[in-house]
This record gives structure tokens, sequence and C-alpha cells, in this order.
């Protein structure tokens, strides 16, 4: 950086960089694993990404739609105005299920801004959240061919299959009352968000037809064969396999759902010529099971640490601790499950591999160690001491504080550990698998 003085003369500022510097704010606890996370999911249920409802599609066409409008002398992403939309979607269900029975994410918001329903308003994070569906859904776009191959949202395309999608979303009627006015008004929703995103002030939240057009919870029935009928297809990037995801759709319409487990799934999917699928699923559960061990391990280091004032504690006084030599010896095992079974080791991913082999070969000391090397942000081993870092407290949050975390969306990389049926609100124990046959039922006509 170069500043001049009133006499021409120049004067170099050097500022320098910190250290040391991590910009996350949440837990994620991937453990370096992110690129296994996404592989043994897309080999669960490919191309999916996070879309789990299916007006989290619809909204986003929309935002691309938008976008792509003459607005005047405004300017809006695709992401800004698709964020937007699903939060006043989001909103409208709140509203109308009330706080007790919302089960998506921005409540914390909502129930802070009760009120707040204008554009300008909803596209910010703090009337909503930081971390959207939307988000999560980039990947689906793509391999469920509503947009185009763009990696990034805000140059997204539709494809015919998008317009399609794009039109069944829009086709609703909504009356509404303009502020100020007492005439209503009659208008698509297509013809609404237009308005709303130039700055129209509708009372969005007296009226019932808003909540059957934009909610999460109320798909039309063609907006729900659209996206059915995507799901519908081949999955070309598994080459040996590209009609998994429509055997899975096949096996959904004979089998008994309420009761499904993957002990059940995986002996259908074999019955139906899917061995590879079925091995897969149960190398998902493996590597779920360890990755699960692994966050054990390191809340046991954590509540050592915390026990003796949150302050640096030789790693040495692991050894003294009974629940820690155990839940070490429980990832070793985890770690020894995974990396035997394999199927297809070849194309498993080597951090993967490379984890499993790390720790089910190291002593104790030497395993927390490197565990604690994977998940920078909550622990840190200097000199061989166990040092908190920034989000330690944030991460024991999460076992003993159910308002603790972040009411947001999961970024993919980081999703749903939870082994717990109840929480997952299915028979499965992968999340993965629950968030499959949530969206299929919804998707379902």
């Amino acid at each position: 950086m170069t500043v001049k003085n009133e006499t021409k003369s120049e004067m170099k500022f050097y500022i320098p960089a910190p250290d040391e510097w991590d910009p996350r704010t949440r837990v994620e606890l991937t453990f370096g694993l992110g690129d296994a996370i996404r592989y043994h999911r897309e080999m669960t249920v490919p191309g999916i990404g996070g879309l789990t409802y299916v007006r989290q599609a619809s909204w986003a066409v929309a935002g691309i739609d938008i976008a792509g409008k003459d607005l005047g002398n405004k300017r809006y992403r695709a992401r800004d105005i698709a964020n937007a939309i699903e939060a006043l979607g989001c909103k409208l269900e709140y509203r109308h299920v009330g706080k007790e029975n919302y089960t998506h994410i921005g409540s914390r918001a909502f129930g802070r801004e009760p009120d707040a329903h204008l554009f300008e308003e909803l596209r910010k994070e703090s009337f909503y959240v930081r971390n959207t569906y939307r988000q999560t859904i980039v990947t689906a776009l793509t391999s469920l061919e509503f947009c185009d191959t763009s990696t990034r949202f805000n140059q997204m395309k539709l494809t015919d299959k998008g317009e399609d999608l794009k039109k069944a979303f829009y086709d609703s009627k909504i009356f509404f009352l303009k502020q100020g006015m007492k005439k209503r008004k009659n208008k698509s929703c297509e013809e609404f968000l237009f308005d709303w995103v130039q700055g129209n002030r509708s009372n969005v939240f007296e009226n019932e037809d808003f909540y059957k057009a934009l909610s999460i919870s109320t798909p039309t029935e063609l907006e729900k064969q659209i996206v059915r009928n995507r799901l519908y297809t081949k999955t070309p990037k598994i080459t040996y396999d590209k009609n998994r995801r429509i055997r899975l759709m096949d096996l959904m319409e004979i089998i008994d759902l309420d009761n499904l487990s993957e002990e059940g799934l995986c002996r259908e999917l074999e019955r139906m010529g899917g061995a590879d699928h079925s091995k897969q699923i149960s190398d998902a559960i493996r590597f779920n099971i360890m990755r699960q061990r692994a966050v054990d391990l390191l809340r046991e280091c954590a509540l050592l640490v915390n026990s003796l004032g949150k302050t640096e504690v030789e790693l040495s006084e692991c050894h003294n601790h009974e629940s820690i030599k155990k839940a070490f010896e429980e990832l070793k095992d985890a770690c020894e499950e995974y990396d035997s079974k394999l199927h297809r080791k070849e194309d498993v991913p080597q951090t993967a591999k490379d984890f499993a082999t790390s720790i089910k070969d190291k002593p104790i000391l030497d395993g927390i160690e490197y565990l604690v090397s994977k998940e920078y942000g909550v622990l840190d081993v200097v000199n061989k001491r166990l040092r908190p870092l920034n989000l330690f407290d944030k991460f024991l949050n999460r076992f003993t504080n159910d308002e603790s975390e972040e009411n947001e969306a999961e970024e993919e990389d980081s999703a749903d550990l939870s082994t717990d049926k109840e929480i997952n609100q299915t028979g499965f124990v992968l999340p993965r698998l629950s968030q499959w046959l949530k969206l299929w039922k919804d998707a379902h006509v």
C-alpha cells in the first residue's frame, strides 16, 4: 500500500499477515474427510445434494428466473432472490404451523422479527439464516438437469426442465391487499414475486393463498410430478450402476416404508440386482460410525480440558482417564471395521483410507494428536499439551444445550451424524437415506 503526503514523498506501509487465522465459525466435524463424506452420500443416493423438499428446487429456479428479468434500476444476484423467496416460504410455514410444530430452518430469526416480510428484509441473513437450503442443492440442480452445468448458482441458466418447474411453481393464484388499499388484487405467483422483489408492500401474512403458493410444505401436484420424473432418471457418473436411483424409486413403491431399515433395504436391493449398491450402503454406515466415534473421542478430550479450567492440559493426562481410553479403543475398532470391509476399495477417497489406517495403527497419545490435527478449531496440541481453541465452547454445547447449534441448513459436507431414529424420524440410521425418504414422500403424487 502506498500513501503520498502533501509534499509528494512516498511512504510504504506493510501490514503483516497473522500467523494463524481460521475463518470458521461453525463446528463442522468433517475431520478433513469432506470428499469421503460426499462419496458415501453419493453412493447411497446419487445426485440429490441436499434436496429434501420439492419446494427447495422451485424456489431456486424462481430466483434464477427473476434475476434474469428487467428489474428497472435494481440489480440483484440470483442467490439473493432465491434466498429471499426461500425465507418467505419458510416464514409462511412458521406462521401457519406455529413455533412448536415448525421443523425447518429460520425459526430463531422468525421469532425475533415476526412481522418482517419485505424482500429487502428477508434477503438478509439477520432476518433468516446464513446457511440456506439453496446452498445445499446446487449440485442437485445440475444433476437433475433443472439448470445447466455451471457450478456457480449466480451463473446458472434454466434448462427446459427448469423452465417447466418454474412454470408449475408460478401458476398458483394469489389474492392480496396492497398496503393502503382496500381492493383485493388477483395475481399469479410469478407476478407477485416479481413485484415483491421490486418493493411491493403487500401484506403476505394475512392470506391462505400465500401459504399454499409459497410454503415449503405445499408444492403443487405438477411440481411434485416434475421433480419425481427427474429423480426417476439414470445417474451416468456411477458407470457400473447407472440405474441406482431408478431402482430405489421402484423399490419405494412396493415395500413397507414405515418399517424400512437399511438391512431390509439392502436385502431388497440385492434381490433386484443392486449388490454393489447394497454393499456401499453398508460402507456408508461403517463410515458414519467411524466418524461418530471420532466425535466421541474428541468430546472426551474436550471434557477433560473443560474440567481442568479450559487451560492447557498435558496430553499424557489422557492416560489417566478411562473414558478417553475407552473412546479411543472404540474409534480404533471402528477404523479397522471400516477399512477391512470396504467394497470397491479402489474407488474410495484416499483421505478416508488414510484416516482409518492412521488411527488404528497408532498408540493412544499419537492417535489423539492425529485426530485433533484433523479437526482444527476445537482443540490443538502444542508441545504435547491440549489447548482449547475458538470453537471449543460451541463444540461442547452441542451435547448440553439444544439451542446451541445454529438454526441453519447443514452443509452437504457436514451432514447430520445422528444415528438416532427418533431424530431422523425414519427407520434409517443414515441421514442420507432419511433425507431420500422425505424427498420421495414429498414428491410422491
